[in-house]
C-alpha cells in the first residue's frame, strides 16, 4: 500500500512540475515550488523510510501508509485551491513615493548591519550552540532583516533606474552568497534564487535561461542531499577541501545511489524530518488530539513576542497548553524530535485539524493564487507579500507551517511600516499598471 502511494505522489507530482514548467513563470508560482519540495526534499526520505521499514513498524505498521495518504491529499487540496477559480477580493494597491522606498532601504541594510556586527563581537561561547538563545538570537534577527532587501531592491533598480540602490542590494546579496558557500546554509540558497528570479520577473519581466534553471535546481538537490558533508569539508583546512566537496557533494551518481539501493545512507539526516512527520501522524490519529490551530498562536509568541524586554513568565504565560503533536509524539511513542530538525508542515496541519486539514490547503491554494494575480498586476504591495510566501512555499510541507509565521511576520515587522510611510496614492484596485517590454537584442520599444 505505502509503495503505491509513494508512485502515485511522485506520477501526480511529476505532472504538475512539468505544466508548470512549460510557461517560465510557472516556475515562479506555488505549485512547482511547493512540488520542489515534495518531490526533492521531503520525496527522498520517504522512499528510504519505505526502503527501511525498520525505522517506523516497531511504532506503528501501518504508519507510513497513513502519512502517505495525508500528504497526498493535502497535497491534492491545495493545488486544487490554486487552480480555482480567482477571488474577486482586491489587495490594496498605492503609488509610493520614490525617494521615501530607498530611505527605507537603506534603513533595512542598516538594521542589518547592526545585526552582523554585534553577531561578529560576540564570544565563541556564545556562538558555538547549535541551539542559540539570549543574545546570538537576538543579533540574528536583526541580521536577517537584510534578507528583505535582496527582493526590494531588485524591484526598486528596475523600477526607478536608481544606480544608488546597487550598493544596498550587492551587499546583502553577498552577505547571502557568504551564508551559503561557507555556513552550507541549504533555506538561504534557495530564497536568494526565488527572490532574485521572481524579483527580475516581477521588475522587467526578465527571464532566466531555462537550462540554468534547471542545472541549478540539480545543483541544489545534491547540495541537499549531501549538505552534511559539504558543512563538514568546507570547515576543515584542508588545502584540496574544494576539490573533494566536487567529488564528494557535487557528484550526481553518488547522489542518486545514496537512495537508489535498499540500503542507501546510514546517517539519520537521510530520512529523519520524514520520520518526525510518519510517526506525528501516526500518534495524533491513535490518540485524536488535535490542537486545532491553537500551535500557529503559540508560534507567534515564540517568535515575535520579546521574552527579553518583557520577561520569560510573561511571555510564557501568553501561550497556549495545547497537544501539539510533537507533545502528542513524545507522549505516545516515547519519540523526541532530535534537535534541529523539523516536522513537516503536512503533519502540523494533520496535528491541528485531522483530514479536515485539507480545507486548509485547499485556501491556502486559493490566496497564494490571488497574490500572484495581483502581483502580475504590478500591486507592489501584492509583490511583497509573494516575496513574504515564496520561501514558505518551498519548505511547507517538508520544513513546517513555522515558516508561514516566520515569512508574513518578518516582512510585516519591518516592510510594511515602511510602504505605509511611503505610499501617495490609493489606486483603483482594478486597475493593471503596465509593465515596459524588455526589448529585443537589436531592437527598440520607441
Amino acid at each position: 500500500m505505502a509503495s503505491t502511494l509513494l508512485l502515485i505522489i511522485f506520477l501526480i507530482g511529476g505532472v504538475v512540475f512539468l505544466r508548470a514548467f512549460r510557461s517560465y513563470d510557472g516556475v515562479l508560482q506555488f505549485p512547482f515550488l511547493m512540488t520542489c519540495d515534495l518531490l526533492f526534499f521531503l520525496g527522498p526520505q520517504l522512499y528510504y523510510i519505505s526502503n527501511h521499514v525498520q525505522v517506523f513498524e516497531k511504532y506503528d505498521p501501518g504508519a507510513l501508509s497513513l502519512y502517505l495518504g495525508v500528504t497526498l491529499l493535502f497535497y491534492l487540496a491545495a493545488i486544487a485551491g490554486y487552480h480555482s477559480p480567482v477571488q474577486r477580493f482586491k489587495i490594496p494597491n498605492f503609488i509610493f513615493n520614490e525617494n521615501k522606498m530607498i530611505i527605507g532601504l537603506y534603513g533595512l541594510i542598516l538594521i542589518s548591519i547592526y545585526g552582523k556586527v554585534k553577531l561578529a563581537g560576540l564570544s565563541e561561547e556564545l556562538t558555538a550552540s547549535s541551539q542559540w538563545t539570549g543574545l546570538p538570537v537576538r543579533y540574528l534577527f536583526f541580521a536577517s532583516v537584510g534578507t528583505l532587501c535582496i527582493p526590494l531592491g531588485i524591484i526598486l533598480f528596475f523600477k526607478y533606474r536608481r544606480s544608488i540602490i546597487l550598493p544596498a542590494l550587492g551587499m546583502e546579496v553577498l552577505s547571502a552568497l557568504s551564508m551559503i558557500v561557507f555556513g552550507g546554509r541549504r533555506s538561504p540558497a534557495a530564497f536568494l534564487a526565488i527572490m532574485v528570479l521572481t524579483g527580475l520577473w516581477f521588475a522587467r519581466r526578465i527571464k532566466i535561461s531555462r537550462l540554468a534553471i534547471v542545472g541549478g535546481g540539480i545543483v541544489f538537490f545534491m547540495f541537499v542531499m549531501n549538505v552534511g558533508t559539504y558543512r563538514h569539508l568546507v570547515n576543515t583546512d584542508s588545502p584540496d577541501k574544494w576539490s573533494k566537496i566536487t567529488s564528494e557533494v557535487f557528484d550526481i551518481k553518488k547522489t542518486i545511489k545514496k537512495f537508489a539501493k535498499k540500503e542507501g545512507s546510514k546517517s539519520s539526516s537521510s530520512y529523519v524530518d520524514g520520520l518526525n512527520g510518519v510517526l506525528s501522524v501516526a500518534a495524533v490519529s491513535e490518540t485524536l488530539k488535535f490542537d486545532y490551530g491553537v500551535v500557529l498562536w503559540n508560534q507567534v509568541i515564540s517568535r515575535w513576542v520579546p521574552g527579553q524586554l518583557i520577561g520569560r513568565g510573561l511571555k510564557k504565560s501568553l501561550m497556549l497548553d495545547v497537544n501539539t503533536c510533537n507533545k502528542t509524539l513524545y507522549d505516545h511513542y516515547g519519540y523526541k524530535l532530535k534537535a534541529g530538525t523539523c516536522m513537516p508542515g503536512y503533519a502540523e496541519i494533520f496535528g491541528s485539524f485531522g483530514f479536515l486539514g485539507f480545507i486548509f490547503m485547499y485556501l491556502a491554494g486559493r490566496l497564494t493564487r490571488m497574490v500572484w494575480e495581483q502581483s502580475m498586476a504590478g500591486n507592489l504591495v501584492a509583490q511583497i507579500a509573494h516575496f513574504a510566501l515564496a520561501p514558505m512555499y518551498l519548505r511547507f510541507g517538508g520544513g513546517g507551517i513555522w515558516l508561514l509565521i516566520t515569512g508574513l511576520g518578518f516582512w510585516a515587522i519591518f516592510l510594511f511600516p515602511i510602504l505605509w510611510w511611503a505610499k501617495e496614492k490609493k489606486l483603483d484596485p482594478h486597475t493593471i499598471i503596465a509593465i515596459d517590454p524588455v526589448p529585443a537584442p537589436g531592437h527598440s520599444t520607441k
